[in-house]
């Protein structure tokens, strides 16, 4: 059996700084109906800092889009972002156990983690 992944008609396309050369995908986040998401990354950064910036770009990048959907973006930002804090308050330690490794293109150990 092959290992390929076969897109599906639901995938989102890369956007065009994928083109770039050095560009690298850092994190591909999967939701299912009554699943929990699960994630994939790499940690690309020596800084973990440096994923707060990314998840904030992302944030402002969702309420653009649902500007585009005829929402106010700023409602927007502020329910994504209440939503965030919810997540984290209060704040639940974790052993680990809910983190699994799978093995992507290069062979190589990357986090699977269902977000609860």
């Amino acid at each position: 059996m092959s290992n390929d992944i076969v897109p599906k008609p639901n995938d989102l396309l890369p956007p065009p700084l994928a083109m770039e050369p050095g560009a690298v995908e850092v994190l591909r986040v999967w939701v299912a109906p009554g699943h929990d998401q699960q994630v994939s990354f790499k940690t690309t950064w020596e800084d973990p800092g440096v994923w707060g910036t990314m998840l904030a770009g992302v944030v402002r990048h969702a309420a653009e889009a649902y500007e585009k959907q005829g929402h106010d973006p700023q409602q927007a930002f502020e329910r994504i972002f209440a939503m965030f804090e919810a997540e984290f308050t209060p704040a639940v330690e974790s052993d680990g156990t809910d983190v699994e490794f799978i093995e992507d293109e290069a062979g190589t150990d990357s986090p699977t983690n269902p977000i609860q």
